[in-house]
């Protein structure tokens, strides 16, 4: 179980990112790990920024990405249909960034 899966505002800020992406991404199919944080850090960054506050040691951003990635895939029933490179954006608080580029798994939608 992830750290931040009782946190309700958590939950239910991942769960609207995936049902917009799965609207804006039908065409094609699928969308990738990093386009639901990007959209948390636009649309819900205090969530968002409360999943990274669950992660301390190492590199917290990458820690929290990863267990998104495992709660889709557990919590919330997603396919992960492959792995790619991709761009994240990330607002965190106070302004800075951690806009990057690395491997992400790719979801069906």
């Amino acid at each position: 179980m992830s750290r931040f899966s009782m946190n309700d505002r958590v939950v239910q800020a991942i769960r609207d990112g995936v049902a917009e992406l799965r609207q804006l991404h039908a065409a094609r199919g699928w969308y990738d790990g990093h386009d639901l944080i990007t959209w948390l850090s636009d649309h819900r960054n205090p969530e968002l920024n409360s999943v990274i506050d669950y992660y301390t040691r190492g590199d917290p951003v990458h820690t929290a990405t990863v267990q998104i990635g495992n709660f889709l895939k557990n919590r919330m029933g997603q396919e992960k249909i492959g792995e790619r490179v991709s761009t994240r954006r990330i607002r965190l608080r106070g302004g800075a960034n951690r806009d990057g580029e690395c491997n992400v798994s790719v979801w069906r939608t």
